[in-house]
C-alpha cells in the first residue's frame, strides 16, 4: 500500500544530519548502537562548547571522514574543561568505532564516574592526543570567562554533575523522540 512505502527508508539511503552521523555510516554494512553513541557525542560537544564539532566543513568532508581527524580539542574553545570531561567526549567521538564505548552501558557508567568526581575509564582520547583539559588553556570563546566573571563558589563548567545532568536530558530527550518514532511507525 502507498501509505506504508512512504513510511519505509529505502535500501542503501542515509537517513540524518551529516554533522552528526558516525563515519562509519556508509561505510560497513553492520552498524550499531556506536553510531548513536557518536551521534550523542557530537551534541555532548557542542552542549559542552557552544560550537558545532565539524562546523566550516563540506559535507563531502563529513561524509568521507576526512573531518573526523580534524576536529578541534574541546579546550579550544572552554579554557577551564576539566580533562575527564575530555576523555569521555573524546570516546564518544573516536573515529575507530571499535575504540569508542561499546554500548550505552559502559558510556553511563563513565558518566556517573564523572557525576561522582571520579577518575573515568576512558583514557585520554587519541583523538587531540594526551594532557588537554584545564591544564592546557586555548583560545577562549563565549563559553569561557574569566575568574572575575565567575559568580558564586565554584564555576559551573567545573562541575561534572551539571555535564551529566546536561547530558541525561539530552538522552531522554533522543529517547522520547526514538519512542514517539516507533510508536508512529
Amino acid at each position: 500500500d502507498l501509505d506504508s512505502d512512504l513510511k519505509l527508508t529505502a535500501d542503501g539511503a542515509f537517513i540524518g544530519t551529516p554533522l552528526y552521523m558516525a563515519p562509519e555510516i556508509g561505510r560497513v554494512p553492520d552498524v550499531d548502537g556506536r553510531v548513536d553513541i557518536f551521534s550523542l557525542g557530537v551534541t555532548f560537544y557542542y552542549m559542552v562548547t557552544g560550537v558545532q564539532p565539524f562546523r566550516g566543513f563540506k559535507t563531502m568532508e563529513i561524509l568521507s571522514a576526512r573531518a573526523h581527524d580534524r576536529i578541534k580539542p574541546p579546550e579550544k574553545h572552554v579554557t577551564d574543561l576539566p580533562e575527564e570531561l575530555r576523555k569521555v567526549l573524546g570516546k564518544m567521538l573516536c573515529k575507530d568505532r571499535d575504540r569508542r564505548y561499546l554500548d550505552m552501558d559502559e558510556l553511563i557508567d563513565d558518566l556517573e564516574r564523572l557525576g561522582r568526581g571520579e577518575p573515568v575509564k576512558a583514557p585520554d582520547p587519541e583523538l587531540w592526543g594526551a594532557g588537554g583539559g584545564s591544564s592546557k588553556p586555548g583560545k577562549p570563546s563565549r563559553r569561557s570567562r574569566p575568574p572575575a566573571e565567575v559568580s558564586g563558589e565554584e564555576n559551573l563548567l567545573q562541575n561534572p554533575m551539571v555535564w551529566v545532568i546536561g547530558f541525561a536530558l539530552a538522552i531522554s530527550v533522543v529517547l522520547i523522540a526514538l519512542i514517539i518514532v516507533l510508536i508512529n511507525t
